[in-house]
């Protein structure tokens, strides 16, 4: 590997996760209070401060003036024009517009920005880098289905004599995993954040000109279980060929 493709590979890394054991106090957030019959995945009332929405706007991950605090609602109820945002999700790389692969992403599972999990947006941020700012190619769904495998997290049995569930989880109930074996740069991963339900906002969804990559509108609507993530025949050429350079 020459010392220009170690360098890039280096960028790329950087830009694929926070330091190890880096926190803020957004991803403090506990679990106390909680309603009856809360169950997990379930939302948690935002535990944000202005002060937060101020640090987020500061650092550039969001427009100022563009995001407001709930008013007391314990779950999301956005006005026309707004979406609901994670101040978690948006610490490991999102960002308003997303970025058209985010937003096939989100098509391609039927699926609202609040099924995904923290960790699943670090991923999608690395891929993103390492297509972009290392292979130097247009992000290739063969590649991330190679690299990548999907995987839904149930309900939990409300007592162990309950017979399983099959109702995904509401927030967090999605989630991409690295295939074991596969062909992606190691990378330091953010530590879990335990509620990370509770660190929503609102923000307005501002149209970028000329392109039209909103998030879906939205609802209370609960994720299907997904389809298997498999590299089709015709992906499998290309796909080979871009997994020689990440190696």
């Amino acid at each position: 590997m020459g010392k220009e493709k170690t360098a890039a590979l280096e960028r790329a890394k950087k830009a694929m996760g926070a330091p190890k054991g880096k926190k803020t106090n957004r991803e403090s957030s506990s679990r106390s209070g909680l309603p009856s019959g809360w169950i997990l995945g379930d939302w948690i009332r935002s535990s944000l401060r202005q002060e937060d929405l101020d640090e987020l706007a500061e650092s550039g991950l969001i427009i100022h003036g563009a995001a407001r605090l709930p008013k007391g609602e314990t779950e999301p109820q956005p006005r026309p024009g707004e979406c609901v945002l994670l101040a978690t999700h948006v610490d490991r790389g999102f960002s308003l517009p997303p970025h058209p692969f985010f937003w096939g992403f989100l098509n391609f599972f039927g699926a609202q920005f609040h099924h995904f999990s923290p960790k699943t947006i670090t991923y999608l941020a690395a891929f993103v880098s390492m297509c972009e700012n290392f292979l130097g190619c247009r992000l290739h769904w063969g590649l991330f289905k190679h690299i990548f495998t999907i995987r839904s997290q149930s309900v939990k049995k409300a007592n162990s004599s309950d017979e399983k569930t099959h109702v995904i989880q509401m927030c967090g109930g999605l989630g991409i995993q690295k295939r074991k074996r596969s062909s992606f740069p190691s990378m330091t991963l953010p530590e879990s954040v335990r509620g990370w339900q509770s660190t929503w906002f609102y923000c307005q969804d501002i149209m970028t000109p000329g392109q039209s990559t909103r998030l879906p509108p939205f609802s209370f609507d609960r994720v299907q279980t997904p389809s298997s993530l498999k590299v089709t025949v015709t992906e499998k050429v290309e796909t080979a060929m871009l997994v020689e350079r990440v190696v």
